[in-house]
């Protein structure tokens, strides 16, 4: 006599595991998407204020940009402890480069720091399709880093172009030195 019965399945405490993985799924898109806030405030900051409010904008977008490479290297530490026996060392070694290259990336000015962040967030998203490929992480998380690391790498960008415009501008500008201080 068999205690399995063909309504077992229909039960709540048997969920549809792909139903829940979709619903991470979306849940990291919501989270992901929401992230990009700090980064479109920056560059729109940037090219909207003037001193203070554009430094302001601009070291928060920073700042910012190398937190989010923390949390990238992160991510493969998570792999790891997921692993904790036979993992590739080489997972806990690039676990740290990407918050070395956000802080490094403090250190420039602009458009310099800029460029430092973008080819952090490049390099995370190598690592993270590579951790994919591998079967280490989900299918999905592919599509959204793509998604996310090309948004992040044309905001800084944007962010980054202000500051070589902005000094060209004022090369060239006819009004009086004596009133470029002034907020437009």
């Amino acid at each position: 006599m068999s205690t399995v019965t063909s309504s077992s399945a229909s039960e709540p405490h048997a969920r549809d595991p792909h139903a829940e993985e979709r619903r991470l799924e979306r849940m990291a898109w919501w989270l992901a998407i929401a992230g990009l806030i700090p980064f479109v405030i920056g560059t729109v900051g940037v090219w909207m204020f003037r001193h203070p409010f554009d430094s302001m904008a601009l070291e928060a977008q920073m700042s910012y940009g190398a937190v989010i490479l923390s949390f990238l290297g992160a991510v493969h530490w998570g792999l790891v402890l997921r692993m904790p026996y036979g993992a590739p060392r080489a997972l806990l070694i690039w676990g740290v480069m990407p918050s070395l290259v956000g802080w490094a990336a403090l250190a420039f000015g602009p458009p310099l720091q800029h460029g430092v962040l973008m080819l952090g967030f490049l390099a995370a998203f190598i690592a993270d399709r590579r951790a994919v490929l591998s079967g280490l992480a989900p299918a999905w998380y592919a599509r959204l880093r793509l998604m996310l690391t090309t948004a992040v790498l044309l905001l800084v960008a944007a962010a980054g172009l202000r500051y070589i415009v902005y000094p060209l501008v004022d090369a060239f500008s006819m009004v009086p030195a004596s009133a470029k201080g002034i907020a437009v």
